[in-house]
């Protein structure tokens, strides 16, 4: 089960550590739920490391104060952008991470998805 520590991820970037083998800690915030009601993973490729990928692209988004289209969850709404990208967002930040603590610069998030949203998002013409 995750714990959120009170290290703002502004200041201190993504902090992922484990206290015990199947107790995790981090500051990203519990948004929504939809692959892991356990909670958040890192280091492989699966449905914890996914919950995490798609609450981090939702921290994110919602930050900058995004106005897409949501999609439902198993528990809350998410962006349809997070929900697009979270996969391989998950493939290339959260399943090579060190299994024991890690640590992810906020800054090399937002660049990731501003790198790769261009391909998600259809560019929008002026609004009439």
């Amino acid at each position: 089960m995750s714990e959120f520590f009170d290290l703002p991820l502004e200041e201190h970037g993504i902090i992922l550590r484990r206290i015990a083998p199947l107790e995790t800690a981090t500051n990203v915030p519990r948004l929504v739920i939809h692959h892991s009601p356990e909670g958040y993973e890192w280091g492989y490729g699966g449905s914890g490391p996914a919950e995490l990928a798609l609450n981090i692209l939702e921290y994110l988004l919602r930050r900058e104060g995004y106005q897409g289209e949501t999609i439902r969850c198993f528990e809350g709404h998410c962006f349809r952008l997070a929900w697009s990208l979270h996969q391989d967002f998950k493939r290339d930040l959260i399943a090579d991470c060190d299994r024991s603590e890690a640590h992810i610069p906020l800054e090399t998030a937002q660049n990731w998805l501003e790198t790769y949203r261009l391909a998600a998002e259809p560019l929008r013409g002026p609004e009439p």
